[in-house]
């Protein structure tokens, strides 16, 4: 997704193997200042639950034996919440307990080392307690389909604590919006098509107050006589071949969108809508096909 920045004032910075960014309908009069706290606050959020850095929670998990206790941080707190519940109310759709099959697939920080891809329930790998989890079985945590997410949402916390009422903050495919920019009703945000070879836009929405998280293997993919995407599908334990789906969530928070948008991305349009539906969600799916692009809306994108 993207948004028009023209005549608006725009930080940006790097985290996550990538860039965030706020556009605000305003210039700061501290705008250094206000670069720091932002670059501060994603960083933290990549510090705990990147595999790619040495002591984040996520490789101490991995270290840890059967009953030790990892302790971790307010932001590893949260989104660990946030993801129990997606999983159960997913059926397992969304799991962060893929990471042996993400590292049998090549994606991780350590390669294809995997020697079998085992995807546990992933409330069995571990007891959560106040500041701390008890590793309960032997497991891996990948938190790369929900961290985004949540590091935007972080983004969205530092401008409101700074009076801020009209913004866009955004990761990737990750956006919060809030307010409007001058004499507009809200932003325009649009959702990518899934397309292969060139950016093109499915659809423009107009956007305030709200969350938006986009998932889709088309933008990293293996081409062959089985498609493979970045994104893994917890009950085969084997990368989703879908590469012709876009899927857009709207949602209270960016963490949430960003779970959903994964685990509906995992059961696909068809079953993925029924499950959307079926749990009161907002969901947009978007199919290329040889020859005409098909829709499917659930809640607010109806």
């Amino acid at each position: 997704m993207s948004t028009d920045v023209d005549d608006l004032f725009t930080l940006s910075g790097d985290t996550m193997g990538t860039r965030w960014s706020v556009v605000l309908a305003q210039k700061p009069v501290l705008a250094e200042q206000l670069f720091e706290l932002l670059q501060r606050a994603v960083s933290r959020v990549d510090m705990q639950m990147s595999p790619w850095i040495d002591g984040s929670f996520i490789n101490r998990f991995e270290c840890a034996k059967v009953d030790d206790f990892v302790p971790f941080e307010r932001e590893t707190g949260e989104v660990l919440n946030v993801a129990l519940r997606v999983n159960l109310a997913t059926n397992g759709a969304f799991n962060p307990a893929v990471m042996p099959a993400v590292q049998a697939a090549g994606y991780s920080a350590k390669g294809n080392d995997a020697p079998a891809i085992i995807i546990p329930a992933f409330n069995d790998l571990f007891e959560l307690q106040e500041g701390a989890v008890k590793k309960t079985c032997d497991g891996k945590i990948d938190l790369c389909g929900i961290a985004k997410g949540y590091g935007v949402d972080q983004l969205a916390d530092v401008l409101t604590n700074c009076g801020f009422t009209d913004f866009v903050a955004s990761i990737d495919g990750e956006i919060v919006c809030r307010g409007c920019p001058p004499n507009c009703e809200g932003w325009q945000i649009a959702i990518e098509a899934p397309s292969l070879d060139q950016r093109k836009t499915a659809r423009t929405i107009l956007c305030t107050d709200m969350a938006l998280a986009s998932s889709g293997g088309y933008r990293s993919c293996i081409l062959g006589p089985q498609n493979q995407t970045h994104t893994i599908n917890p009950n085969s334990g084997s990368p989703v071949s879908e590469i012709n789906l876009t899927v857009c969530v709207a949602a209270e928070t960016c963490a949430e969108a960003d779970a959903w948008a994964t685990a509906l991305t995992v059961l696909g349009d068809v079953k993925g809508s029924e499950v959307a539906s079926a749990m009161n969600k907002h969901a947009y799916f978007v199919k290329e096909g040889n020859s005409s692009r098909e829709f499917t809306k659930v809640g607010l994108f109806q």
